[in-house]
């Protein structure tokens, strides 16, 4: 992939279900990682794990998730840097991240403290992150557009994530 050095972008879409593993006692997230123009992209990192903790919502396996999503965007911005600016803490190169959990984004988006207290520390983590620019922007998307749906659930469509991967492309 032939790509600007100022025109580089890190991409993240997380995703989670709960109780979605083979015992239906644990739950499950995903994340994809990006690296883009704006034209082309391509994946280069993704993962699909048992969340480490038990959570008791949707909402909380979808707030795991994207914490886990964004900070291996955030990490691999920090090796492109170095590597591109010889400094790793440069934030020239802009993270953008899509979630599908309309709670979740507007825990991001509202000053008011979510009522489960064990995701107020990981809501206060994001949110910081985003305030601070480290990332840039996290923004909903319908379902339908969770390319890292397939990380999470058994019976989605993979077809978008393979179209992505093979051609390049949003």
């Amino acid at each position: 992939m032939d790509l600007e050095k100022d025109q580089i972008k890190v991409i993240f879409y997380s995703d989670a279900s709960l109780g979605n593993l083979p015992n239906k006692a644990h739950s499950g997230r995903g994340y994809l990682v990006f690296l883009s123009d704006g034209h082309q992209a391509s994946l280069i990192a993704w993962s699909s794990n048992k969340i480490k903790r038990v959570v008791h919502s949707v909402y909380g396996a979808e707030t795991l998730g994207c914490v886990d999503g964004m900070s291996a965007a955030i990490y691999i911005r920090q090796l492109l840097s170095e590597m591109l600016y010889n400094d790793a803490r440069k934030k020239v190169i802009p993270i953008y991240g899509f979630i599908d959990s309309n709670q979740l984004f507007q825990s991001i988006s509202s000053v008011k403290q979510p009522l489960d207290m064990r995701m107020r520390l990981d809501i206060a983590g994001i949110r910081e992150t985003v305030s601070s620019g480290e990332v840039d922007n996290i923004t909903w998307i319908p379902t339908r557009e969770m390319l890292a749906d397939s990380l999470t659930k058994k019976n989605s469509d993979i077809k978008k994530l393979k179209d992505v991967v093979e051609n390049g492309h949003f």
